[in-house]
């Protein structure tokens, strides 16, 4: 019976996101038995199986060991949460939820860490093809628009931002989604997706096929209409395509001459699609995305009487919060960790998330670096780490970082190497 459980765990975390779009399509169609609540939890519990072996490892490497006493901290403010909870003002449900949010996914990268070459490479397969049957689904769906299809997405988007609210429901209904409630989950992933489909082009490997991938990528992103992601893309691709033609890779000027000929065919026979999309995109150089009232609540409860230094508890502003009609800071993650956790724990979640950056730069990660960068960049305009479904492949790349430091440390003896010699 164990030998079966463990088949059946390693089956259903090396498929996560196979099984995300296969179950995520029957909810369409009203078959919900919380089947991505389930293999959440399976993928959660077998990552937590490999923690020892994780410490063990990690910890003989010195900018590794760093970055593990920020994990630990970060949890130990997490957990100390759970006390300012005991007044009784809000419900201890919405902190187990943050602990959901914030700390299952993070143990993915234990697993993520002990996979071996191979594994790591079966594991990357898996994912690119799940979210790439993600994005195929979500173009056919969003350019056929079947009627069982409108209708999920008015009801899911009538429900998300309310119909009355006329400007936003119609932006929400035009963005692509696929089989996903949440627009987010295509327009954060698609950056992975870019991110190993360029680098896998500038190497010379698979051209053709990474070539067809990132097409679709990119065109699912776009139509996502995620700012954020589009720009940290165009940056990508801007800069593998310099790269990329001065090494003499001429996979670059073909991506170069699709994208021009392809924004000059849509503009002449999409003008209006391409209209609306100009408009939704000038906010971002215009700064109206970041000016549009989304900050106002937080500054209000920043400028309040609380707790500056510690905060006033673990996830309190979240989502969860909306459920029991309380105040929720939605779109600026750094305010409501600034405001939760205070600046000891601002300061812990924010070096966390910096880290990384840090390290895959040094150590030339250079597919799981844009992913690291975009999501500390999202949390000024979102909250990225409050939704376990986003967050997942952002703990798997920084799993994936950190065994590259530890293998590359390993080869040349380096194993005692200090954190300032990172910083």
């Amino acid at each position: 019976m164990s030998i079966l459980r463990s088949r059946i765990f390693r089956y259903t975390s090396y498929n996560i996101y196979i099984l995300f779009f296969i179950l995520s399509l029957l909810q369409i169609f009203g078959l919900d038995f919380k089947g991505i609540a389930i293999i959440k939890a399976i993928t959660f519990l077998y990552s937590v199986s490999f923690f020892y072996r994780y410490s063990i490892q990690s910890n003989t490497i010195g900018a590794i060991r760093f970055y593990n006493i920020i994990l630990y901290v970060f949890a130990f403010i997490v957990f100390c949460g759970f006390f300012s909870y005991l007044e009784g003002r809000v419900p201890i449900q919405v902190y187990f939820n943050g602990i959901v949010s914030y700390i299952f996914p993070l143990c993915i990268l234990f697993w993520a860490f002990n996979q071996t070459i191979v594994e790591r490479k079966v594991f990357i397969s898996k994912i690119v093809f799940g979210l790439f049957v993600f994005c195929v689904v979500g173009l056919l769906l969003y350019f056929w628009s079947p009627a069982w299809y409108v209708n999920w997405r008015v009801s899911m988007y009538s429900d998300w931002v309310g119909t009355e609210n006329a400007e936003n429901f119609i932006i929400a209904s035009n963005n692509l989604s696929s089989v996903s409630n949440h627009p987010y989950f295509v327009g954060y992933t698609t950056i992975f997706l870019l991110s190993i489909s360029l680098y896998n082009i500038f190497r010379g490997k698979s051209k053709n096929k990474y070539l067809v991938l990132f097409i679709i990528a990119l065109l699912t992103q776009i139509l996502a209409q995620q700012r954020v992601s589009i720009v940290l893309s165009i940056i990508m691709i801007v800069i593998y395509s310099v790269a990329g033609i001065k090494n003499g890779n001429k996979s670059f000027l073909i991506i170069v001459a699709l994208l021009v000929i392809s924004g000059i065919l849509a503009f002449i026979k999409y003008y209006d699609a391409i209209d609306f999309l100009i408009t939704r995109y000038s906010s971002i150089s215009s700064g109206a995305v970041m000016n549009d009232g989304r900050f106002d609540l937080g500054y209000e409860l920043l400028k309040s009487n609380y707790n500056w230094l510690i905060g006033e508890g673990f996830n309190k502003v979240g989502h969860a919060s909306l459920s029991y009609g309380l105040v929720c800071i939605a779109d600026a993650e750094w305010q409501k960790m600034l405001y939760e956790i205070g600046v000891f724990g601002f300061s812990v979640f924010y070096l966390m998330l910096l880290y990384p950056i840090i390290l895959a730069y040094r150590y030339k990660c250079y597919v799981e670096l844009p992913i690291v960068v975009f999501y500390l960049l999202a949390t000024y305009g979102a909250n990225p780490f409050e939704n376990d479904n986003l967050i997942l492949i952002y703990w798997i790349n920084i799993g994936f970082i950190l065994k590259n430091v530890h293998l590359i440390c390993k080869k040349h003896g380096i194993n005692n190497e200090k954190a300032y010699e990172v910083l």
